[in-house]
């Protein structure tokens, strides 16, 4: 189990045995026991859609894609769903039946299904052993089993028929540092009438979670595959996987060109049609780069998973998308949940070569009865981002930023809550017209040389 879950699990065991004299998880007589069964409850999503179907159709317009689109995304441990072509979108929750604590959700190239995880508490855990599922979302039957070991479930991005593509392993190999490097195998499945066929080998030296590129060269990984992005060329796949958050900064004390290596995660590779030789993610921050004397000119500072890369893979850095300007951060004076700071998490490459989805984690500042300062961070927001114009749009908002402080017992003793609302892995799909003409030029050049 995740130590985060761990956490969770232990308070409420903890609350529970603590509830206020007269008060029940099932019928609180007060606004403290209300404000407790609150704090305890898991399965209420309390999220709305942030913008009108008007609004989102105009977005995805501006992107020459649409005008239907879907997004699947996590709380908790419930799988979340909205057609937004629909009169009226609402965000539902899907069924899950035997495939509980679902992670890492993608529809397919078609709109017809979404695959996820299930067994790791991330996108990926040494120890843990994943297993790949399949929804169909025009008959709303429960989950598939598709495939264990297997982890992080994408899709094959130009197949005829849809087909998930996996990995098999989280673990290195004996001897060896980095997943891609002789762990597990990438695989895939062709769907067929809503069931899996027969297990098809895509490269068999070593685990790759990021995805394949639509022209089926390139292999994207990151995170636990080591403490960068790789690209793996697999037409040339003996020289191994091209490292490619690597960026040139200046040494502060001599001026003299060096290079800096920042660890990164989330990987996505490029949806491009033309540019199939990038990939998505975001990293830990210029931290790096400060610690050992040095400076980027270009790129300034930034915070950890406060910056969404899209680079090439000899390194050229492409484009970066900066967290939503319509999120106002306060100096936090007053700690009464004001938000402090802001970061991406969990973002996505779409099926479209120009749309992108995100989260984004907000941390606030709060200030308890005993005059302690608590910060709460979840994941309140989904955005889609336009990659060629880096406009965005928000889809998705929480109800409920709560942040619970009472005593239950006396007032010798504090127990805190905060919100469950914790948006995680979203994944956004969207018609690519027919008549769709990618730019030959909107990935060409570096940043700073368009």
């Amino acid at each position: 189990m995740h130590p985060k879950n761990q956490v969770i699990y232990l308070i409420i065991a903890f609350s529970v045995l603590v509830f206020p004299p007269g008060c029940s998880p099932t019928k609180p007589p007060s606004s403290l026991c209300d404000n407790l069964a609150q704090a305890l409850d898991t399965v209420t999503l309390r999220a709305r859609l942030a913008s009108t179907p008007d609004q989102i159709r105009a977005f995805l317009q501006s992107a020459n894609a649409g005008p239907e689109a879907k997004l699947v995304f996590v709380n908790g441990n419930y799988l979340y769903y909205i057609d937004f072509s629909e009169a009226a979108p609402t965000i539902k929750k899907l069924p899950l039946g035997s495939a509980a604590g679902p992670i890492c959700p993608v529809i397919s190239p078609d709109g017809a299904y979404i695959a996820f995880a299930t067994g790791v508490p991330d996108d990926g855990e040494q120890t843990a052993v994943s297993t790949a599922w399949i929804l169909n979302l025009t008959d709303g039957t429960v989950p598939v089993r598709a495939a264990s070991p297997a982890y992080v479930p994408r899709f094959v991005q130009n197949a005829t028929a849809p087909t998930i593509i996996y990995s098999t392993s989280a673990s290195p190999a004996p001897g060896k540092t980095y997943l891609w490097d002789g762990n597990g195998k990438v695989m895939k499945k062709e769907i067929a009438g809503g069931m899996p066929g027969a297990e098809q080998e895509v490269y068999a030296g070593g685990s790759y979670f990021g995805g394949l590129s639509w022209d089926e060269r390139y292999l994207a990984t990151a995170w636990l595959a080591g403490p960068n992005s790789y690209l793996l060329d697999l037409q040339n796949a003996a020289r191994g996987p091209a490292e490619i958050h690597t960026l040139k900064v200046k040494k502060l004390s001599s001026n003299a060109d060096t290079t800096i290596k920042i660890g990164t995660c989330n990987p996505s590779v490029s949806s491009s049609r033309i540019f199939t030789d990038c990939m998505m993610y975001f990293d830990f921050g210029s931290g790096a780069i400060s610690a050992a004397g040095c400076s980027d000119s270009l790129l300034g500072s930034w915070g950890m998973h406060q910056r969404i890369f899209i680079t090439r893979i000899d390194s050229t850095i492409l484009r970066v998308y900066d967290p939503p300007s319509d999120i106002i951060t306060v100096q936090g004076k007053n700690a009464t949940g004001e938000i402090v700071a802001r970061e991406w998490d969990n973002p996505e490459w779409s099926n479209h070569p120009y749309l992108a989805v995100a989260a984004v984690k907000i941390d606030r500042l709060w200030k308890d009865k005993t005059g302690a300062y608590t910060h709460t961070q979840n994941n309140e927001f989904i955005y889609a981002i336009n990659l060629k114009d880096s406009t965005s749009i928000r889809l998705v908002e929480t109800t409920d930023s709560s942040y619970v402080n009472f005593n239950p017992v006396s007032c010798s003793e504090q127990i805190s809550f905060q919100s469950r609302t914790d948006i995680r892995w979203p994944w956004l799909w969207a018609r690519v017209p027919a008549a769709f003409k990618e730019d030959s030029l909107w990935l060409a050049r570096g940043i700073g040389r368009r």
